[in-house]
Formats: C-alpha cells, structure tokens, sequence
C-alpha cells in the first residue's frame, strides 16, 4: 500500500484523529518497520508544505500547523496543489480542524510498545 492510499484510508476527515490513528496500527496490515516510515514520510511531507506556505496569515503557529497537516490529510492531489492562495482560503473559512499529525501518536505507541517488547526479550535471554 503506498504512502497515499494509507492517507486516503485513514479518513481523518471522516473518522477524526482518534479513529484514523487506530486504523492505521489496528486494521491498515502494515508493520511496525511500515508504520514508521508512513509517520516519517508524513512528517516529511507536513514539513514541505509548511516551509512552502509559510506567508499564510490570520492564523496561531498552532493553527498553521493544523491546517498544514489538514492538507496532507485531504490526499495527494491536495497536497500537490497546494498553494499560499488555496490555504489562505482555507484559513479564512476555517476549512481545517485539529490536527491529522495526532494520528500518528498510536503509531508512536506502538513503535515504543515493540521496543520494550524487544528490550525484555534480549534481557530474558
């Protein structure tokens, strides 16, 4: 599954954060080496898009961030269409909520989980 389908599945904009989360580490079938390039590769990606739209105004840094993070949750034709125009569009409607990137604090739980799994098993042996 590619880095976009994963987006499209989550649902963020359907399901919220909470719920998209789960999918991803409960129901999505990737592994944990999977769940953490998918949260790399949308760090990565929420990184572009804020250095690219940074002369956005009318919004908290907290804010931008969030409406970063919306784009990237609202697919790959989103994101590759972005511009300062199209998101000062969405910050004057309030076209955002908060935020996709808590999604993908269960994928941090769960990569933190596996380690200490790990851990215990090297001490076990």
């Amino acid at each position: 599954m590619d880095f976009w389908e994963v987006i499209e599945k989550m649902d963020f904009n359907g399901l919220g954060h909470e719920e998209a989360g789960r999918w991803l580490v409960e129901e999505s079938g990737l592994s944990i080496e999977q769940l953490e390039e998918v949260h790399n590769v949308a760090n990565r990606k929420a990184s572009y898009i804020m250095r690219l739209l940074d002369d956005v105004t009318g919004v908290s840094d907290d804010g931008f961030s969030d409406v970063c993070w919306q784009i990237l949750a609202n697919g790959q034709e989103a994101y590759k269409n972005a511009t300062i125009e199209s998101t000062q569009e969405m910050i004057d409607n309030h076209d955002y909520t908060e935020s996709f990137a808590y999604a993908f604090h269960a994928v941090d739980d769960v990569v933190a989980e596996h380690k200490a799994a790990l851990k215990y098993l090297k001490q076990e042996r």
